[in-house]
């Protein structure tokens, strides 16, 4: 799933999950927001269904052969790269961009941050810090995950994930059923997003 159909089905769902319906997995005194602070494993044996690049350490690379950062506020892992990507675009500064990801950042931009990224004994954290243009960033986010060898939501299930968004529990329960380390890059996409439609009002990024 590209990052322009997260986009939409989260920015649908008022930009973050709900907080007053239950789910039976967690018994009725917990709440949807339950699924952002559930403790999950990583699952580290999902095999690629395509070759990556034999030079790329990050770009088309299976989630689960990279490298990993546990999150505190999601209390689960997320590839290291992801994560450091994810803690630029939600600078203060960034966050305020009109059309954050509305907007393309500049191709040519994108390609070269892409390309250094990959260098051997690249600083990732210190490449990714020197950004000015946040929709590089984001551009750069899109292309991460246009090119997952297996997409974060499986294309047979999107369209149910659509029909659940006005229904809370649906939601979540197929969000249950997905593999851990997708459903841990999905929650940290989501926080991303949910700081962006905070800042509505100055990024034009709202819920609709």
């Amino acid at each position: 799933m590209s990052l322009n159909g997260i986009a939409s089905a989260t920015f649908a769902a008022r930009a973050a999950f709900p907080a007053k319906t239950c789910y039976q997995l967690y018994g009725p005194s917990e709440s949807f927001s339950a699924l952002l602070r559930k403790e999950i494993t990583p699952d580290l044996y999902t095999p690629a269904t395509t070759a990556p690049s034999k030079t790329a350490k990050y770009i088309g690379q299976n989630l689960a052969a990279q490298a990993l950062t546990y999150v505190k506020q999601i209390k689960a892992a997320v590839p290291e790269f992801l994560y450091e990507l994810g803690s630029q675009i939600s600078r203060k500064e960034f966050l305020t961009t009109k059309g954050i990801f509305r907007l393309p950042g500049g191709l040519k931009q994108i390609q070269l941050l892409e390309k250094k990224i990959e260098l051997p004994n690249a600083d990732v954290k210190g490449l990714l810090s020197e950004v000015e243009d946040s929709r590089v960033l984001t551009g750069l986010l899109k292309v991460y995950i246009k090119n997952l060898p297996q997409p974060i939501i499986n294309s047979s299930e999107l369209n149910e994930f659509e029909r659940a968004l006005d229904n809370d529990e649906t939601f979540m329960q197929l969000a249950m059923i997905m593999p851990d380390m997708h459903l841990n890059v999905l929650r940290y996409i989501l926080r991303i997003l949910r700081a962006i439609a905070a800042r509505k009002k100055v990024n034009e990024m709202n819920a609709e």
